[in-house]
């Protein structure tokens, strides 16, 4: 069965989108309840409010304690430069400034989507991210039941210092070139990797469980899916 879902009732899809945000990082323990709260109240809906932004997803990891992820399909990486957004990196919020302190292990990239499997898909359960040593490894086999895309970083795109970076006290990682792996089926999704490793030579991979989903006209998960 091809990578195909129906959309969640209220959830839109977009035109393809060619770029992608993709943050992971871990949060200091005490302040976890803190870090959710402001993601769900304030930060996501403060990134889907820029023009370019399209979806944005974020997640959990399956086997990892306090360590999240978050993904924001873009119309392209150049969207990370427009003065929109750039005027909230250089303006954070009262609750951006007392959060961001306690990130650890930051990793942020601007990305261009090299390859997609299936665009447009719905968000479903489960995400694994693989890091790739040569970024024109591009897969070329169906995928059965999952989405995979390949993101590559663009480091200008992703931009420097900027007084909300600052605020994490030390510098972000850009990561190397990685795989995204998406399905409803845990099972799949791990399988799909394990191929991937194989064939492509990736690595690491990290697992992760969605936890929200805002894409325009939609601000809710569908009912299955866990919410915080």
């Amino acid at each position: 069965m091809r990578a195909t879902r129906a959309h969640p009732r209220g959830y839109h899809a977009r035109m393809k989108a060619t770029g992608l945000l993709a943050v992971w990082n871990r949060i200091a323990p005490e302040h976890e309840a803190q870090f959710n709260a402001w993601y769900e109240a304030e930060h996501l809906d403060e990134r889907m409010a820029i023009p370019g932004f399209h979806s944005a997803r974020r997640y959990r990891a399956s086997r990892e304690p306090h360590a999240y992820a978050a993904m924001y399909e873009l119309e392209g990486p150049g969207v990370l430069q427009t003065p929109a957004y750039l005027h909230l990196l250089a303006n954070p919020t009262p609750r951006t400034r007392s959060i961001m302190p306690h990130f650890l292990d930051m990793n942020r990239a601007a990305c261009a989507v090299a390859f997609d499997s299936a665009p447009g898909m719905a968000p479903v359960r489960h995400l694994a991210i693989l890091a790739l040593n040569d970024a024109s490894a591009v897969p070329t086999e169906p995928f059965d039941e999952v989405r995979v895309r390949l993101a590559v970083p663009d480091v200008a795109a992703t931009g420097g210092t900027t007084p909300e970076q600052q605020l994490r006290g030390s510098t972000d990682r850009v990561p190397p070139p990685f795989l995204l792996v998406e399905g409803e089926s845990e099972r799949a999704v791990s399988a799909c990797y394990a191929r991937l490793c194989a064939q492509l030579g990736a690595y690491a991979p990290r697992s992760f469980t969605l936890l929200s989903a805002r894409a325009h006209g939609a601000t809710s998960l569908p009912a299955e899916l866990p919410q915080l």
